[in-house]
């Protein structure tokens, strides 16, 4: 028979190895004789059906019939409550694949598995929720300690306030953009935005009036310059006045001319490289 194996492991503990769990699964089913269609392993919470992608991955495939039967370690890796366990078994039964356990030992294609599992989920939910309880008391007691929960911020990273001082005064003194100061501290432009926020509206007002870093200016090859400023003749003739016209019309035309022919080109690239 063709199975699939689920594993999961849980976010709150990273110690844990989602190996562990896949390699008693195989001895379990070489020793029935079973073929291995796939292994699924998630590594998530079990009331984060979002985040588990192999487990929606494995509820695809087995309605595709693509195996028989699917073989976890323990009943709770897979499901997250008694109703979702009964609302998955359904599915499944529908389509012909069955449900195994190694840890508990029962088999849903016989009646005396189906009864030993609705026992069994209860008992597991009931352990599951037991945990969840004794992770929330801890994290609330390291809370009360004054421990911070979670990843630490960004600021609290080792050399990054010398460095991000260092940054604040280039960004003062116009040497770089956010986005290019944001990218060398390895962080996100938002991030950069809300620790520069967090130094007070001075230090806004000095970065947001210093000299902004314009990107360096790329044109086709061949073209020339436009120029930024006309110089117009400082005179009421009319003579000098249309010279000026012709000569500024001839460049604008030229410059027009050299642009056609740069694009005709690098369309001309395109198209070859899209044969190619």
């Amino acid at each position: 028979m063709k199975v699939g194996i689920y594993a999961r492991v849980s976010t709150s503990d990273r110690d844990q190895d989602p190996e562990t769990q896949p390699m008693a699964v195989r001895d379990y089913c070489a020793a029935q004789g079973w073929s291995i269609y796939r292994e699924y392993v998630d590594r998530a919470s079990a009331l984060d059906l979002a985040g588990r992608t192999a487990w929606r991955q494995m509820l695809d495939d087995a309605a595709k019939r693509k195996f028989r039967g699917v073989v976890t370690f323990k009943l709770d890796r897979s499901f997250r409550s008694v109703k979702h366990m009964h609302d998955t078994l359904a599915a499944w039964d529908i389509v012909g694949v069955s449900f195994k356990s190694v840890r508990e030992q029962f088999d849903t294609s016989t009646a005396v598995g189906r009864l030993l599992l609705n026992m069994l989920a209860a008992v597991a939910e009931l352990e599951l929720e037991l945990i969840r309880h004794r992770v929330k008391a801890g994290m609330d007691r390291a809370r009360r300690q004054g421990k911070r929960i979670g990843r630490p911020r960004v600021i609290d990273r080792q050399g990054i306030k010398h460095r991000f001082g260092a940054i604040l005064e280039r960004l003062g003194a116009g040497e770089l953009s956010r986005r290019q100061a944001a990218k060398e501290l390895g962080i996100g432009y938002a991030t950069l935005k809300r620790l520069i926020d967090a130094q007070g509206p001075v230090l806004r007002r000095r970065i947001s009036v210093g000299t902004p870093v314009s990107p360096p200016e790329r044109r086709p090859e061949g073209l020339t310059p436009i120029p930024q400023r006309i110089h117009w003749p400082a005179t009421n003739d009319a003579d000098e006045l249309n010279e000026a016209d012709r000569v500024v019309v001839e460049h604008f035309l030229q410059t027009l001319a050299k642009i056609a022919v740069a694009v005709a080109a690098r369309r001309g690239k395109q198209r070859q490289h899209e044969q190619a």
